[in-house]
């Protein structure tokens, strides 16, 4: 209970940060050792990704890479998927939210994804 009171409610916590910056870090460096070795580049981008994006997603939960699962989590992200199908094909996103979250997060989040900052 102290550590919260002692933190600014509105800055992650030093060691959470630099934690957050050595995963992105990790994520990045693998996405661009998967873009070097499978020639995948902006493929989550097409519409027709979205069930094999998911279905990857939980089989990589599985195996037990924590990379892995946030790439594919990543991916979700962007197009404002689910990380998983519903039954109904509907997503529980909705894109104001997502595009807010996007907002909060800042233009780092943009550069790892390929966009442009």
């Amino acid at each position: 209970m102290r550590e919260a009171q002692e933190c600014d409610p509105n800055v992650l916590h030093p060691e959470t940060e630099a934690t957050v910056e050595q995963f992105a870090s990790a994520l990045k460096a693998k996405l661009v050792r998967a873009q070097q070795k499978y020639g995948h580049s902006t493929g989550w981008k097409y519409e027709d990704w979205r069930t094999t994006c998911q279905s990857e997603l939980t089989r990589h939960v599985a195996k037990g890479d924590p990379l892995d699962v946030a790439a594919y989590a990543l991916f979700c992200w962007a197009r404002g998927w689910t990380t998983c199908a519903r039954s109904d094909g509907s997503d529980l996103m909705s894109s104001p939210g997502r595009i807010a979250s996007a907002n909060a997060i800042g233009a780092g989040s943009v550069r790892l994804l390929g966009g442009e900052a």
